[in-house]
């Protein structure tokens, strides 16, 4: 699907998100975005540091995050799913499901971190995000009213139901 502009504006799509459509932003992720005065050295360390942070910094790294997902494979994915995980990086992305003008990117970058085409480590991933209760958290959004958001809630959700409780909540 296309995505809403009212959702994903200054988006464009490409493949992914465990073999469903993926957005990539457009929005230009700068080296010195939201993680302006971290480590230049590792951008992916600079932007988990920035996603632990609160308000404006948070939702723009969790953009940077969203797009570099969107175009990382093979060991740069499981590097940057590594990250996120060691820094404890996927509680903020479970809260970022509820701010609504980062809904989509939170939906779409845990779809990405759960793949299993994406990061080798996803099961990993999975684990954690299911002891964090973002399963009960994408559900609440499968009948959302913007088409874009039910694509994403629903390809994260395709890539967590890996237990046959969780298929049962469906």
């Amino acid at each position: 699907f296309p995505p809403a502009a009212e959702e994903t504006a200054g988006s464009s799509s490409a493949q992914g998100m465990g073999g469903l459509e993926r957005v990539e932003s457009t929005t230009e992720a700068t080296p010195r975005g939201a993680a302006e005065a971290a480590d230049e050295d590792d951008p992916v360390e600079a932007i988990v540091r920035a996603l632990l942070l609160d308000g404006a910094s948070r939702e723009a790294a969790l953009g940077e995050l969203a797009v570099l997902m969107d175009c990382a494979e093979g060991d740069r994915a499981s590097a940057v799913g590594a990250a996120v995980r060691a820094s404890g990086g996927l509680g903020p992305l479970v809260e970022l499901i509820h701010v609504p003008a980062a809904r989509v990117d939170a939906l779409r970058t845990i779809g990405n971190l759960t793949a299993d085409t994406v990061d080798r480590r996803a099961p990993e991933t999975k684990r954690l995000l299911h002891e964090l209760g973002a399963f009960e958290s994408i559900l609440a959004y499968i009948y959302a009213e913007h088409e874009y958001t039910v694509v994403c809630a629903l390809g994260a959700l395709q890539n967590l139901c890996s237990r046959p409780k969780d298929a049962l909540l469906l």
